[in-house]
Parts: C-alpha cells; sequence; structure tokens
C-alpha cells in the first residue's frame, strides 16, 4: 500500500493516471477497498492537497493533464468505474458517508430518525454513527456532486466555465446514465448494487436521485439556509435541460424496464426541482446573479425547447403534447412567476439587464397557446396555487413601477436634449467643461432601455388583460358591471374583484 499512497503524490497528474491504471487492476479486493476512499480524496482535494483541479484544467491549456483524467474517470471503460464494478462483485466492501456532508433538510430528518425514502431504497442507515453504508458506485457518485457543492478551499471556478474539466464530467455522465433516445445502460454487476434492499433498481436511476438529492435538494431550513453560487446554479441548469431531453425525447427500445426508470426520474426531478427554484427565488438576494436562477427557471418550463432535433416554441399544433407538463407543473408557472414580477418590482428595474430579463420572461408567458393553458388550469385549480393571472395583483405593481421608470426616464431624456442644445451654443470649450463626449452614447442606452420598458408595459397589458386607457374603460364598463379599478392613497390604481372576474371570462370568450 506504500508504493499506492506514494502515487497519490507524482506529479504531472497524466503521469498519476497513468499509474494508477497499471497499479489498480492488481489490488485485490480487500486493498482495493481499503484504497478507494484516500483515491477519492486525492481526486477532489479532501486530503490537504490541491486535489486533481477538476475545476480548473481546461481543454485549450492543459491537454494532457485533462484527456489522462477525463478518461481516467470516463464511466464507459475508465480506469476508476472497472475499479467500482471489481468492488460491486464483493457482497462485503461498503463504505460511509457522513450525514453532515447532505443537504442540510436530509440531515435534519435523518436526525429525527426519519429516513428519506431516497436512502431506504440504496443505502443502509446507520442513525447512531450518523453515516450512510454504501457500495462503490453510490460512494463515488455522492462524492462527484459534493464537490460542487462544498468544493474544498481554494477552489475557484473559471469564466469559461463550460470549458472545464469538472462541467465536461457532468456532461460525460449525463449522457452515458441518462442517454435521451437510447437505452439505459445495464451494468453487469447490476444484482450486486441493490444488495441492501429487496427490489431491483437501476444504475442510472441512483445516479439521477443522487444528482437530485445533493444539488436539487440544496434548500435550507430555519436553522441552516443554503446560499448557492452563480457557477453552482449555471452546472445545476445542465442537469435541469439534460434531463428534460432524457425524459421527453423518445426511446429507440421500448420496454418496460425503461419506461418505469423513465417515469420514475420524470417524477422525481419534478417535484424536486420545484421545490428547489421555490425555495431559491424566495432567498436570493437582489443581486445581478438571480439571472442564473431565473434561467434554470425559464429552462425548466420550457421542455419542448429540448427534445427534437430542431427545437422550437410552443405552438397550437403542439400545445395538446405539453398539457400534461404543465398542469402538473402549475405552481412553477404560476407561483414562480408571480414572485419573479414582484421580484422585479423591488429591483432596479431600469437597469439594462434587468429589462432584458423581464423581456425574457414576458415573452415565453405571452405565447399565446401556453398563456390560454396556464390561465385556463389556473381557474379550474384551488390548490396549492397563485392565482397570478387571475388576481393581477403582482402584475399591477409591477405596471406601477414602470409607468414611473418611464415617466422618469422621459424627464431624463427631455433634460438631456435641453442641454445638448445648449451645451453646443457655447461652443467646443461648453462641450469640454460639461464631458458630454460619452453623452450620445448614454443617451441611446437610455432610449434603448426606454423602448424596452414600454414593450414590457404592453406585454403585461395584454397578459393581464388590463387596459392601456383604463380611465376610458371605466367610464365604457362601470354603469353595467361597476369599475374596473379604485385609486388609493398613492394615486396607484388597484383592480376591482369585479374586473378581474371579467378579465378572465374574456380570455376564454
Amino acid at each position: 500500500m506504500d508504493s499506492a499512497l506514494t502515487i497519490l503524490k507524482q506529479e504531472p497528474l497524466s503521469v498519476r493516471c497513468q499509474s494508477l491504471t497499471e497499479l489498480l487492476p492488481t489490488l485485490p479486493i480487500r486493498q482495493l477497498h481499503m484504497y478507494l476512499p484516500q483515491l477519492l480524496s486525492n481526486i477532489f482535494g479532501y486530503d490537504s492537497t490541491p486535489g486533481w483541479r477538476l475545476s480548473s484544467l481546461h481543454s485549450n491549456f492543459h491537454p494532457t493533464d485533462f484527456k489522462a483524467i477525463r478518461a481516467f474517470l470516463k464511466p464507459n471503460g475508465g480506469c476508476l468505474f472497472k475499479a467500482l464494478q471489481c468492488l460491486e462483485s464483493d457482497n462485503s466492501s461498503h463504505f460511509l458517508f457522513p450525514f453532515n456532508a447532505l443537504p442540510p433538510n436530509s440531515v435534519a430528518l435523518l436526525n429525527e430518525r426519519a429516513v428519506p425514502s431516497l436512502y431506504r431504497m440504496f443505502v443502509k442507515v446507520d442513525i447512531d454513527s450518523k453515516e450512510l453504508s454504501m457500495t462503490a458506485y453510490h460512494y463515488y457518485f455522492m462524492y462527484f456532486t459534493y464537490f460542487l457543492i462544498h468544493p474544498p478551499p481554494g477552489v475557484v471556478w473559471p469564466a469559461s466555465l463550460a470549458e472545464v474539466l469538472y462541467t465536461q464530467l457532468v456532461e460525460d455522465y449525463l449522457h452515458y446514465f441518462l442517454p435521451p433516445g437510447n437505452s439505459i445502460p445495464h451494468c453487469s454487476a447490476a444484482p450486486q448494487i441493490n444488495r441492501f434492499v429487496p427490489n431491483t433498481y437501476s444504475l442510472s436511476q441512483a445516479f439521477a436521485e443522487i444528482m437530485f438529492e445533493m444539488w436539487l435538494n440544496q434548500r435550507g431550513n430555519d436553522t441552516n439556509k443554503v446560499v448557492l453560487s452563480i457557477d453552482q446554479v449555471r452546472i445545476i441548469r445542465m442537469l435541469v435541460k439534460h434531463t428534460h431531453r432524457f425524459v421527453y425525447t423518445p426511446h429507440l427500445v421500448k420496454d418496460r424496464y425503461t419506461e418505469d426508470i423513465t417515469n420514475y426520474i420524470s417524477s422525481s426531478f419534478q417535484s424536486n426541482t420545484f421545490q428547489f427554484l421555490n425555495y431559491h427565488f424566495t432567498t436570493w438576494p437582489l443581486i445581478s446573479s438571480f439571472r442564473g436562477l431565473l434561467e434554470t427557471w425559464l429552462s425548466y418550463i420550457q421542455p419542448w425547447r429540448y427534445t427534437s432535433i430542431v427545437p422550437g416554441p410552443l405552438t397550437d399544433s403542439n400545445i395538446s403534447e405539453w398539457q400534461n407538463f404543465v398542469r402538473d407543473n402549475l405552481p412553477a408557472y404560476c407561483n414562480l412567476l408571480d414572485r419573479c414580477l414582484r421580484r422585479m418590482s423591488h429591483s432596479l428595474i431600469c437597469s439594462g439587464k434587468n429589462v432584458t430579463l423581464l423581456s425574457r420572461v414576458l415573452k415565453i408567458y405571452s405565447a399565446p397557446p401556453l398563456l390560454r393553458l396556464i390561465c385556463e388550469l389556473e381557474r379550474g385549480n384551488t390548490h396549492n396555487i397563485v392565482n397570478v393571472f387571475t388576481e393581477g395583483e403582482a402584475a399591477q405593481e409591477l405596471l406601477d413601477k414602470l409607468s414611473g421608470e418611464i415617466m422618469h426616464l422621459e424627464n431624463q431624456l427631455t433634460k438631456n436634449t435641453s442641454s445638448d442644445h445648449n451645451s453646443a451654443a457655447s461652443g467646443l470649450f461648453g462641450w469640454i467643461s460639461e464631458g458630454l463626449w460619452s453623452q450620445p452614447d448614454q443617451q441611446d442606452a437610455q432610449q434603448k432601455t426606454l423602448d424596452a420598458l414600454r414593450t414590457s408595459v404592453s406585454q403585461l397589458q395584454t397578459m393581464f388583460y388590463i387596459s392601456p386607457n383604463m380611465e376610458t374603460t371605466c367610464l365604457s364598463t362601470s354603469e353595467k358591471f361597476g369599475p374596473d379599478y379604485t385609486v388609493d392613497a398613492l394615486h396607484r390604481r388597484r383592480l376591482t374583484p369585479q374586473y378581474r372576474g371579467r378579465r378572465v371570462w374574456r380570455s376564454f370568450r
């Protein structure tokens, strides 16, 4: 074992991989079992070493180490997975993973001696020692997913996140264990994978469940708050998009095994993703990094973008194919839209980035087939749904904010135009003293923001059936139906219940 431990200190990493590739097949099962925890700690950097730099190795800048490690860790034929498969064949091989490395919600349940269903399916839980006992495959998956959420000190994710080794390995594992349109892989050691439980359990299913647990279950509780970084959310978004591809791409081989696993993964994925988004929509600070979370949400509520050879928008011709998904995920469409609109009302909406985000959301929801379906489902659902369209309060609040920002920008542009004329009249020295060389660019940006805000107002009015000339609407309908709105002490218009009811009724005439 001394020589095996010496290998973990070899540099460069490509040489370390080559030495391990030669060593691991020669180790007896018992020695391999003792060596695996040390090897994984070395790979991910939990042994007080820099690890294998999975978060920083780039194919363009470190091609030799990048290729060597990727080949060593690849799921189909990589040296590490061959070693894991060898350990699976031994009934006595099991590995311990501590409770405190799990998401806060799961830790709280386990401490109360309530074992989540996930852990009952493929691990043995020791409540007294606060450890999970699991097989080699599951042990590696736990390490791999834990690395994203709790990287060792000093790990910094680069700007070009898509090109680093860890991200590429995520892609490799997703495509291997959850192959869109292809057969789910059967591991030759499959009968031993589930020796802790009597029923058969797919390795692909275990991989997906661990990803959902360690990433999508990152939600805090009363005593532990969870704050993710934009880089962590970007990788989680990869999981969301790929799971859509796996679940909704027709499989070439249609058998009961594939169908059962796909249905199970789909159900677990939907419940975990909504709870993840709902928690972080509530707790994410009012900063620009919210964009990553919002994009993850938009990816989740548009599975049709990831399921065909030529992805496209939702149309009248394909809306029926997605009716079940929208119905099953109605809280993700209604509750999270309500949170998004209210968040925009309390943010610096005149910022160019925030206007762009709002425009993206409204463009998706203003698509007639989707809007009609959501409104129809919302009208008939009374459980756990925020009536974002029926009530319209969040939209009205945002419209008040947008109207104020538009008036402010219009006044500012008028003032700047007047200032331009005065400065031009004062000659060259007036331009220099006022520092107006960059003002045309600033005014151009302000004008673009103003145009985007006006477009957003128009989209909101159309989506929520709020008249752009509410005074005229009030006069024309008040005798028959009652007023459309009231004016509060701050001179803000508030829709009346009578008007909200008519608005929903009009949408389905």
